[in-house]
């Protein structure tokens, strides 16, 4: 389509239906549309041409009806994307512009008439799109940063820069790397369309040489007199139009880039209008691919070059008609200023347009097929996406099995795979937590780390927060290493999870609803003044989460920094803060806004307004209990004398109170507390500085989410100098000890209350572990899925000695289709760290194998010492307990 208008654009032009053919064939093959590919609204530009051809007509003859024409072209391609509307406004404005400084326009009250409708249409069709886009990057700090837009500002040798699949100019991709920038592969003609625009530019000095052979100039029609003319009445304002075009084009796409026509000429490109254009002009700090100002070079580049074309067939056309080219034209009748046609507006009808002789078909053939050489791109690879049948079996699930509303989450999280997944989504139709768009907010970013460290306690709590309903894992997606380590840890998580199924390599994991909740009281925001890669001018909005879960913001309500002139400025609070964490979000601000104007604070989720306050004090409440002394020293002076927690048994959806004894220490340093989990790897930071303010207790709290899994964890203090450098333990030798070889300061961490439907069972152990009660959700199977339960056990104290519990589903045939033996809580959890007299749900989740027959299974449950495999008998005398049975279809 936009070959094709192209074509009828030059066409138009030239009155030659070849050079229209391969100006279309430019347009619509250049190499820079293969670079193009993965965005099909960057493909979208059949309007262009036609837009500039209408608004060539309603300049320059009467009649309604060109206007009309303008204003559904121009409109067209505004609707059908957002990047090119101003592009081709800045080419509308050029050619206005060019024609009334040549004195091209034809002056009626009916242009300015048609002026006005055009932008009041204009406003009408597009406003209600433009305003909310106004909307959504004012109040989600949409602002593509200097940083941002540098990477993405055009270099000179982008446009000698193709596809590496080009057949002739592959080599070119990559070939010119540069330090902050991103590589765009812009080439919009080869060899041959450079020639072509060089003799498109010949008549503009050729003509002038033979004027000055004249002897007497005759006065000139504003209508070409004669078709067969290298500069006709039109073209000389059109070529310096598209000249125009191209230099504003390229001076456009460079955007903040100085360097885009290398380190030499970096001093001309600082005084580049880009600049200006970003800071005191709105819509540009919204664009963040200056690159792509690049389509309007194709564009006039694309019209030389059939220029180029109709004025070589005329040349070789008077070559092969001497007599016709010498032979003395008649008088020229007068002509009426305004062309009548709109097929030849630069024509004289009076004369008949040039026969098509025989040499101009292979000529014209020859150049488009040597073109089409130059541009061939092949084989183009890119992802394939599975269609009908072959769409993966999990997406039907999910559209049939799951409810309408519900809300679904995919891992891995990355770039590439959310794509994927947004294509799948119109299979089934269910929300997503993924998604991939050409802005990113901070905590997009953030969102992916934690996900992708899924599972682990805070990827689990944000999960529960966020309100998602089932992960899918793509174990095929994953890296083998990373992927052992999700299997490995899923065990630990089953609180979390309500049921597992499996399709091919895709795991379903429905979530579980948290035991606990995020308190709006335990949020805190502070704001701060801050830089935003490049602007100025920001405010840092922090929040603090000090509550037992992540806490979810409603972004769908605005939030307000009110300031003392009475201007407010929208933003969007942070979608979530972890337990324990602080989130940012960086508001830019108008340069005539300081942060020290703002005066109040209206947050919308939080439903409160506050005084602007900078970084909040630590927690400092006193803690209770005993002091446990320890005596830990730090190079150059700290000392941890000792230290309290609170409560003694701490549990999950709950809070680890701590007090720090410290002596001596100085200003400035900071002390930082990790919890670290069975295997040392980090749950939770606490940090502070207890020297600053001459405290010499040192209180903490570290939240518990309820996600985290119960078992031994530790505590590691460590001391950091203002640079940064960690103050190592030392012995009362002086001798400095790797951090890690201390032991951490042990810590059982329980499991959170829970509640729900159990049914009663009696079963004791001759270690005293008694199984009070079972939790069987799935009462039917097929063979292939998972079966996931819970068993409740209460033990009056806690064995001296751990056991392994295990789990067979025993089918009708007396076989184990089904088994999972481990320690409780997934490993973590052994017998010897329970709490007395109270009860532990234990959770269990193994798969039917596929080829398990239909009928009635029973599940049975046990203990065994796992050094001798010797199992523990019942009160009955059996080594087992039946915990129920089901059936698999």
């Amino acid at each position: 389509l936009s070959g094709y208008a192209m074509y009828l654009l030059v066409t138009a032009w030239t009155a030659n239906r070849w050079a229209g053919l391969v100006a279309g064939v430019i347009f619509a093959f250049s190499p820079q549309r293969f670079g193009q590919l993965n965005h099909l609204e960057l493909l979208v530009t059949q309007w262009m041409p036609l837009t500039l051809l209408a608004l060539h007509w309603t300049l320059t003859r009467p009649g309604r009806r060109y206007a009309l024409l303008f204003v559904i072209f121009f409109n067209l391609q505004a609707l059908s994307g957002f990047h090119f509307t101003l592009n081709l406004t800045i080419a509308c404005v050029l050619l206005a512009l060019v024609y009334t400084l040549t004195r091209r326009v034809y002056w009626r009250p009916g242009l300015w008439i048609a002026a006005i409708v055009s932008v009041v249409v204009t406003l009408a069709l597009n406003w209600p799109i433009w305003q909310m886009y106004l909307r959504f990057s004012d109040t989600m700090g949409a602002v593509r940063t200097p940083g941002e837009v540098l990477i993405y500002s055009a270099a000179l040798t982008d446009y000698l820069t193709a596809i590496p699949y080009n057949f002739l100019y592959g080599w070119t991709f990559s070939h010119w790397p540069a330090e902050n920038h991103q590589t765009q592969p812009l080439m919009p003609i080869g060899v041959i369309g450079l020639l072509l625009i060089l003799i498109a530019l010949i008549p503009l000095f050729t003509n002038r040489n033979s004027k000055s052979s004249t002897q007497t100039p005759q006065p000139q029609s504003p209508i070409s007199p004669s078709p067969h003319l290298p500069i006709t009445n039109y073209q000389l304002p059109i070529t310096l139009f598209l000249i125009a075009l191209v230099l504003t084009a390229l001076l456009l796409s460079f955007g903040l880039n100085e360097n885009a026509l290398g380190t030499t000429f970096a001093p001309l490109l600082a005084y580049s209008p880009y600049h200006w254009l970003y800071n005191n002009i709105a819509v540009f700090q919204g664009i963040r691919v200056p690159g792509r100002y690049s389509v309007l070079v194709l564009l006039a580049l694309s019209i030389l070059a059939g220029l180029g074309t109709a004025h070589l067939l005329n040349l070789l056309d008077r070559r092969s008609h001497p007599q016709s080219s010498t032979s003395q034209p008649s008088t020229p009748q007068p002509q009426s200023p305004i062309s009548p046609s709109p097929h030849l507006p630069i024509s004289n009808l009076q004369s008949p347009p040039a026969k098509i002789t025989n040499y101009q078909l292979p000529i014209a053939l020859g150049l488009i097929a040597l073109i089409l050489l130059e541009f061939w791109s092949a084989p183009l690879i890119g992802p394939q996406f599975p269609a009908g049948d072959n769409i993966p079996p999990v997406y039907t699930y999910l559209r049939d099995q799951t409810p309408a509303d519900a809300v679904i989450l995919e891992l891995p999280f990355e770039n590439a795979s959310e794509f994927l997944y947004e294509y799948y989504s119109s299979h089934h139709w269910r929300q997503m937590a993924n998604g991939g768009t050409g802005f990113t907010p901070p905590v997009y970013k953030d969102l992916r780390q934690w996900f992708n460290a899924f599972p682990d306690p805070r990827s689990v709590d944000i999960i529960q927060q966020l309100g998602i309903d089932a992960v899918l894992l793509h174990s095929a997606s994953y890296e083998p290493e990373a992927w052992q380590r999700v299997l490995s840890e899923l065990p630990h998580y089953l609180s979390a999870i309500e049921s597992i199924h499996q399709f091919d390599d895709t795991f379903v994991i429905d979530i579980a609803e948290s035991q606990c909740q995020a308190d709006p009281d335990n949020v805190s925001v502070s704001v701060d003044k801050a830089e935003l890669d490049g602007i100025a001018n920001a405010v840092a909005v922090t929040y603090h989460n000090a509550g037992l879960a992540a806490f979810v913001a409603d972004v769908r309500q605005v939030s307000r920094l009110e300031f003392s002139d009475g201007r407010p400025k929208s933003f969007t609070e942070p979608l979530v803060t972890p337990a324990g964490e602080s989130q940012t979000v960086i508001v830019p601000l108008p340069d005539d806004q300081p942060v020290e104007q703002i005066t109040q604070l209206r947050l919308a989720t939080l439903s409160r307004a506050e005084t602007p306050q900078g970084n909040t004090p630590p927690f400092a409440a006193p803690v209770d209990g005993a002091d446990q002394p320890l005596g830990l020293h730090f190079a150059d002076g700290p000392q941890l004398v000792s230290y309290r927690l609170e409560p003694p048994s701490p549990s999950a959806c709950g809070d680890l109170m701590m007090a720090l004894n410290w002596q001596d220490g100085q200003p400035g340093d900071r002390a930082v507390v990790q919890l670290l989990d069975p295997f040392g790897r980090i749950v939770a930071v606490s940090e502070a500085y207890p020297w600053d303010n001459g405290a010499a207790t040192d209180s903490r709290r570290l939240p518990l989410v309820g996600a985290l899994p119960a078992g031994q964890y530790g505590l590691r203090v460590s001391v950091f100098g203002p640079d940064g450098s960690e103050r190592l333990p030392v012995t009362e030798d002086g001798v400095t000890i790797p951090s890690e070889m201390i032991p951490p300061l042990p810590v059982v961490i329980h499991p959170a209350a829970r509640s729900g439907d159990v049914e009663p069972l009696t079963a004791t152990f001759e270690n005293g572990l008694t199984l009070v009660g079972r939790s069987l959700p799935q009462m039917s199977l097929s063979p292939g899925d998972w079966l996931r339960f819970s068993l409740i056990w209460h033990t009056p104290q806690p064995p001296d000695r751990d056991v392994t519990v295990f789990t067979q589903l025993i089918g009708p045939d007396g076989q184990v289709w089904g088994q999972r033996d481990n320690v409780p809580g997934g490993g973590w959890y052994p017998v010897s760290l329970w709490p007395p007299d109270q009860p532990v749900v234990d959770d269990y989740a193994f798969q039917i194998q596929p080829d398990a027959p239909p009928g009635d299974y029973r599940l049975i449950t046990g203990l065994y010492f796992s050094d001798n495999q010797t199992r523990l008998l019942t009160q009955t005398g059996a080594d087992f307990v039946e915990v129920g049975t089901m059936v698999v279809e």
